[in-house]
């Protein structure tokens, strides 16, 4: 991220995680992993994501990659937020039905689920990042961290309690200079100079 909390190339985030890694490792050395945690726990080939955090701007994945939270299958339940993140994204049938039958899914499959972003051809990956990440870069930062909080917060709360911190987040943007000069820049049809504040 910049300092302005837009992202850019550099924030783009490799995370080549643990589904290849432990399904391609014997169970002698999954019980290596399990005495030491911060090896991993199970989820994907291949991602990479416009952010660092799973509350993410986007998260885009090859078509060879695969998902899958196989901790049942050796007693275990996925950990690192993964059972309660996987829930907000996929919805509570889905998350059941891929987490307790530890099944693998496909890239385009995920997509469908709300799992990934994006599905992209094995060779276009750095491609589709990149133009994600120049298209959120043209948007104003200020207006992206905002709807990010209301999105990630609103999901957890009650309904009046989201509508009321969107209710409160919207009147705060309409007071700020970016929204001023989008409307400005909509206007005069050019592109607008957002600078935070």
């Amino acid at each position: 991220m910049t300092d302005s909390g837009r992202p850019t190339s550099q924030a783009t985030v490799t995370a080549q995680v643990f589904l290849r890694s432990v399904s391609g490792r014997s169970i002698r050395e999954l019980a290596g992993m399990a005495r030491h945690p911060a090896r991993g726990t199970s989820l994907l080939v291949e991602l990479k994501a416009v952010d660092a955090a799973w509350p993410l701007y986007g998260r885009v994945a090859t078509r060879r990659s695969e998902f899958a939270f196989p901790e049942v299958r050796l007693g275990m339940i996925p950990g690192s937020g993964g059972t309660q993140r996987a829930l907000r994204l996929m919805g509570m049938t889905r998350a059941k039905l891929f987490m307790m039958t530890g099944r693998r899914i496909s890239a385009e499959q995920a997509e469908a689920w709300g799992l990934i972003t994006q599905a992209v051809a094995d060779d276009k990956l750095d491609e589709a990042v990149q133009a994600l990440a120049t298209e959120l870069a043209e948007r104003a930062a200020l207006a992206l961290r905002t709807l990010k909080l209301v999105l990630n917060r609103g999901a957890d709360a009650p309904l009046d309690t989201a509508l009321e911190l969107e209710r409160k987040a919207y009147a705060w943007l309409r007071s700020t200079h970016d929204y001023g000069e989008g409307v400005t820049a909509f206007l005069e049809k050019r592109p607008p100079r957002y600078t935070g504040r």
